[in-house]
């Protein structure tokens, strides 16, 4: 059944306390310890403040020696102060604890977007829930951490309430319920407010997006040069203070709709307290000792306090809650993949390994039309495939579902004969090598970006042997510390940068590295010059031998050292041969080939 969609919570703030109180014992348990002593320091100052008064009147009415006062009113003094210390000590024990257990769910948050299946946080669904659940996390304002102190406040106001509750119903059980009820009426009048909040939450986290994106975008080093050369500055300025003005109009909708909860709040303690004021000033009238004025005008105005404090306990708690419904949403969305035990992996005896695709197709979330639509494919074992075609034919996506960063919506992928959901998804991506053309470059050390290791673990051998493969050799052995010098200056003053070509072959240096038994190069000489790109194919035999190799390019002089070629438009294959057997067919491939060859058919042919 489908959820309404004003319904405040996914989980409840019950159930949000009781999985922040798990957290809190998994990660600090001392904390557990602190969580009460807020109260009793917090009680102790309340009880002995309203106590003061009552003390200092009914001895000076009742004649008690001056000594008596003072002993009294010294151990009270005492009483208060080390009240003042228990509560200032555990309040800041608990702000600082507090944060150790919102680090430890942000690195659950991290863990969750490293680990979770890709198409979990490429979509645009996805990358809404990462949003959401980040804002429980970011800051000691966030609420993984408030609802923390909050609960702490939450148990010294329900104790004074208790306390100040009894002093009132042994004066009037009617005075009780009056300010009772105030309260929960102010409690109700509140979660209109909140309500709102959350059904049109939506709204602000896409402006959120958007401004993220803006910023981030504003502050990458790669993109410096063209802001600047463009002139983009005041546009993206403008566009990032247009949205700042959207999230404000949105901040102030709420802040509206709290106005009237704070207007009636503000009305029913005039009216609450009034009335109770009232009564009391009767009582005196009709003989109440004065000492018993005192006191009990002072568990009034506590009791009010108290109350107001719960409320506004309440309506946080309820916050933060939200917040935290967020993050575990986050938490618990579905892997699709198989993470539990699979099958083992195939034997040496059996690599490499052919894979087929049956009837496969794909689409993302955010479209209507498939990328990848039936295809059936079978990549022989040592097979070299080349997969060609325009930008947009579904290349990088077949890529994607080989390597099962994407699970088809129909079908089924074979490696040997068995359905890769059958592995564990770790087990079965460390069979492939892959050089993606967007891939990753980290601001490590370069041994650390070819072994993609803490360079402790790295093989500098085998990283020295994959640069020198790769033909990057040369200039990493130019640094002043070769291998181990820092890509950027984030860690170091002394980093290194690449240019885009020596950048396509580290990554291609990384796939040499891991030697997987099946090779994918997605356009790995796209950077690349005539003369290297030359260099790289004699190379590709190389690297290539023994394996099954994916090869994905647009320049098309590249297949023809290929086995097999396919040629993909809209998800679908249109083409397969050699490369002779589609030039003679005179079809799509040899007209993209035609097109292509007076551009870099000489220069080919030169630099081979």
């Amino acid at each position: 059944m489908k959820k309404p969609i004003d319904k405040i919570s996914t989980h409840g703030a019950l159930s949000n306390l009781a999985f922040m109180a798990r957290k809190v014992k998994e990660n600090d348990k001392r904390l557990l310890f602190h969580m009460p002593l807020p109260m009793i320091g917090g009680l102790g100052i309340a009880v002995l403040g309203i106590f003061i008064p009552k003390i200092i009147i009914d001895s000076l009415t009742n004649n008690i020696p001056l000594g008596n006062l003072i002993i009294i009113i010294a151990a009270v003094a005492l009483g208060l102060t080390f009240s003042q210390i228990l509560l200032t000590y555990s309040s800041r024990k608990i702000e600082g604890r507090s944060m150790v257990t919102r680090i430890s769910l942000t690195s659950l948050w991290m863990r969750k977007t490293i680990l979770t299946d890709y198409e979990n946080i490429t979509c645009k669904a996805g990358q809404d829930k990462k949003r959401k659940a980040l804002e429980s996390l970011e800051s000691d304002t966030s609420g993984t951490e408030v609802i923390i102190t909050e609960s702490a406040q939450t148990l010294k106001n329900i104790g004074g309430i208790l306390i100040f509750g009894g002093i009132l119903g042994f004066m009037n059980p009617y005075i009780l319920l009056l300010l009772a009820a105030g309260a929960i009426i102010n409690i109700l009048v509140s979660r209109h407010a909140l309500k709102y909040e959350q059904k049109h939450k939506d709204e602000y986290i896409s402006i959120d997006n958007k401004l993220y994106y803006l910023r981030e975008q504003c502050v990458e080093i790669d993109n410096a040069k063209d802001i600047r050369m463009y002139s983009m500055s005041e546009w993206l300025i403008d566009m990032f203070e247009s949205f700042i003005g959207q999230r404000y109009k949105w901040h102030k909708k709420v802040e509206y709709k709290k106005y009237v909860p704070n207007v009636v709040d503000s009305l029913i303690i005039f009216l609450r307290d009034g009335l109770a004021y009232a009564y009391l000033i009767y009582q005196v009238i009709k003989g109440m000792p004065v000492g018993d004025f005192a006191l009990y005008l002072g568990a009034i105005a506590g009791f009010s306090v108290w109350l107001s404090g719960l409320s506004d306990n309440m309506s946080e708690i309820k916050r933060c809650s939200l917040q935290i419904d967020n993050l575990r949403d986050y938490l618990d969305m579905e892997d699709k993949t198989n993470r539990g035990k699979g099958l083992p992996l195939p034997k040496n005896e059996e690599l490499p390994f052919s894979i087929t695709l049956k009837d496969v197709s794909y689409k993302y979330s955010e479209s209507d039309e498939y990328t990848i639509e039936k295809m059936n494919l079978h990549i022989k074992k040592d097979e070299k495939l080349a997969v060609v075609g325009v930008n947009g034919a579904g290349k990088t996506t077949l890529v994607k579902l080989i390597c099962s960063l994407l699970t088809p919506q129909e079908g089924e992928i074979l490696i040997n004969g068995t359905n890769i959901g059958e592995y564990n998804i770790r087990e079965y991506q460390s069979l492939f090598s892959v050089a993606f053309q967007d891939a990753c470059i980290l601001s490590f050390t370069i041994a650390e970006n070819v072994s993609m290791r803490p360079k402790e673990t790295s093989d500098i051998t085998l990283v020295n042997e994959s640069l020198k493969r790769a033909g990057l050799a040369e200039k990493v052995d130019k640094l002043k510390s070769g291998a181990m010098t820092y890509l950027n200056n984030i860690f170091t003053d002394e980093g290194a940068d690449l240019s885009g070509g020596e950048k396509q072959k580290l990554i291609l240096a990384r796939a040499l590295y891991k030697d997987a038994p099946v090779l994918i190069l997605d356009e790995p000489t796209a950077a690349l010059d005539p003369i290297a790109e030359a260099a790289l194919y004699d190379e590709y035999a190389k690297m290539t031998k023994g394996k099954t190799s994916v090869y994905i390019s647009h320049r098309l002089s590249s297949t023809r050292f290929c086995d097999r070629i396919i040629f993909i438009e809209n998800g679908e294959i249109l083409e397969e041969g050699t490369h002779a057997e589609l030039m003679k067919k005179g079809g799509k491939y040899a007209h993209m080939f035609e097109v292509q060859s007076h551009y870099y058919k000489k220069e080919m042919e030169e630099a081979l």
